[in-house]
């Protein structure tokens, strides 16, 4: 709680108080919570990432993580979705589905999973399977149109490695994808604490040059398979 105050002859009087909203997480962001995988080991680095981004001004690098923020408290599958994904938009200055798959891709591995290994078990769930309808969905909840029961209102359960559902209740795909945004989103923020790659971000042309350059390693990688 915040407390905001005003100063008077007789002293300081209260006018007024705040109360953040709670922040909430998604199903497998709880099962992240369970495993006990934290940043411990990274933390530091991060911290010192988000200060940056925030103390530099790096625009493109301090929206998404306010998005990913407002994703938490707003904790629903189209909207929280909407505003993870316009981070991720935002970070890999797309604009179009094509150009947003084509960079994502090339910047974490179509091939890369999403998720982390949770109770011992991988998801089976890869980066180039969710971004064409993660920038779809994001873009019917955005312009106001109704969502498809096919794909996003059918159910959709998140496999194991070895086939094994993992979700305990039922989900539809649509809380599935909100899942992906989340995790790809602070997956990419991560990736760019961690790799050093702030000042690549932060300067426009070499933050292009460089998500070109994955995408073509990406597409070599693919034609390779």
């Amino acid at each position: 709680m915040y407390l905001k105050f005003r100063e008077t002859p007789e002293g300081f009087d209260n006018i007024g108080s705040h109360y953040p909203l709670q922040m909430k997480t998604t199903r497998m962001g709880r099962m992240a919570v369970l495993d006990e995988q934290t940043l411990e080991n990274e933390f530091d680095k991060v911290y010192q990432g988000v200060n940056r981004a925030f103390d530099e001004m790096v625009v493109r690098l301090a929206n998404p993580i306010v998005l990913l923020e407002l994703g938490f408290q707003t904790a629903h599958p189209y909207l929280s979705t909407l505003v993870w994904v316009m981070g991720l938009d935002m970070l890999f200055m797309a604009g179009e589905k094509e150009v947003f798959v084509e960079r994502v891709s090339g910047f974490l591995g179509a091939s890369t999973w999403i998720f982390p290994v949770l109770l011992n078990r991988q998801p089976a769930l890869t980066v180039g399977e969710v971004l064409e309808d993660l920038f779809d969905l994001r873009n019917k909840v955005a312009h106001g149109q109704a969502i498809p029961e096919k794909p996003f209102l059918q159910k959709r359960d998140i496999a194991d490695a070895g086939g094994a559902r993992m979700n305990s209740e039922g989900y539809l795909y649509s809380q599935v994808l909100m899942d992906c945004a989340l995790f790809l989103l602070a997956k990419s923020l991560r990736k760019i604490m961690l790799g050093k790659l702030i000042d690549v971000v932060k300067d426009e042309a070499k933050w292009k040059l460089k998500l070109k350059t994955d995408a073509r390693l990406e597409q070599a990688r693919k034609r390779q398979l």
